[in-house]
């Protein structure tokens, strides 16, 4: 583990050296007319509005947008030396939009961990797999009504995630937003100031699953989820989301909460979600509570911050800084402190860094 440890201090002090020769001018986010676009995806086309109703005018179909991120990431326990985490990640994003209503959208994802056992020896684990490949139906922007069908995302909550994604290994449960992979989203976009989502979702289609049951559907998760979003623009641009979940196994999840912009660029998120074993609440609950916040970039810098209980388990702050580095590339730190929901559980402290590059 110590020489992970070396290059992670290399890496990280090669970033802060780095940042002090800043980019003046952004980098570009297009090429080919407009047919391949990165970062923020933005369509080189000109929106107008009939009865309401918007138009495209001169769009440059097919358009390719691609995002990517890899990075190198790292958490340091002060009191459990073998709770000690790094990991490499990368992710790919794809939205191939063929025409105005019909695109593919994709999003893969490697992260190899490294793990330190009691023997002091290193352990890798590697992973990669599809988190989303779906044929969507009608633009979220320019169309009332979207259709995705495929290997989706559950339509639920926020999940807004600010820190960096070694604290979901490490310390954060994820199941609050994970359900069956395969299904149907329907969508449907007032254009104004709301959004409905019901989503069916099923894991028949996976072969794992498939091969486990032996033909008996008592092993099938099958669920629907509800997603109604309300913008609310006399308050800066916020969102209120409310969210529901249901599975054939007896699952239950309601979910409640924000996300605010404002003026000057604030990213400010609340989220409260309770998940219910079994309908008659025999089995207990778990319960998340969440809140986020990620300041503006000024002179290159930007502030992280987040709160987060769960019920019976942990409590943990958060606090860090995002250095922005030449062109795509970006510096993490940050510090956290997590308290045990029990007087038997452990408190301590947890130092984490990041050097990524994306677009």
């Amino acid at each position: 583990m110590n020489h992970i440890k070396l290059k992670l201090v290399f890496i990280t002090w090669l970033g802060v050296i780095s940042g002090y020769a800043l980019a003046g001018a952004p980098p570009p986010e297009q090429t080919l007319g407009g047919h391949l676009v990165w970062g923020k995806c933005r369509l080189e086309a000109k929106v107008e509005f009939d009865n309401s109703y918007p138009r495209v005018e001169g769009s440059t179909w097919p358009v390719v947008c691609l995002k990517a991120r890899i990075a190198s990431q790292a958490a340091f326990r002060d009191d459990i030396g073998t709770e000690n985490l790094a990991m490499n990640y990368s992710e790919l994003y794809h939205g191939v939009h063929l025409a105005r209503v019909v695109s593919i959208h994709g999003k893969y994802i490697h992260r190899r961990l490294f793990l330190l056992n009691q023997d002091n020896e290193d352990h890798v684990r590697d992973q990669k797999f599809t988190d989303q490949l779906f044929l969507q139906l009608g633009h979220v922007d320019m169309t009332k009504y979207t259709l995705a069908i495929g290997d989706v995302e559950v339509p639920f909550g926020i999940n807004h995630k600010p820190l960096t994604e070694v604290f979901d290994h490490m310390i954060k449960n994820t199941r609050y937003w994970r359900g069956p992979r395969w299904g149907a989203i329907l969508n449907y976009n007032t254009l104004v100031s709301s959004q409905f989502e019901i989503g069916y979702l099923t894991d028949r289609l996976d072969s794992q699953t498939v091969d486990k049951r032996n033909d008996n559907d008592d092993h099938i998760d099958e669920a629907v989820s509800l997603r109604m979003m309300f913008d609310m623009g006399a308050l800066e641009g916020v969102r209120f989301v409310i969210s529901g979940y249901g599975s054939n196994k007896g699952e239950r999840r309601l979910g409640a909460g924000f996300f605010l912009i404002t003026e000057n660029g604030d990213d400010v998120s609340f989220e409260w979600v309770r998940l219910l074993h079994e309908p008659d609440r025999t089995s207990g609950f778990d319960q998340v509570f969440r809140v986020g916040y990620v300041s503006p970039m000024r002179a290159g810098v930007r502030g992280v911050a987040e709160y987060e209980s769960e019920a019976f388990s942990y409590r943990m702050g958060t606090v860090g800084f995002d250095f922005v580095l030449p062109d795509y590339g970006m510096l993490r730190m940050s510090a956290s402190y997590n308290r045990g929901w029990f007087k038997h559980q452990p408190n301590y402290m947890v130092i984490a860094s990041a050097v990524q590059l994306s677009i």
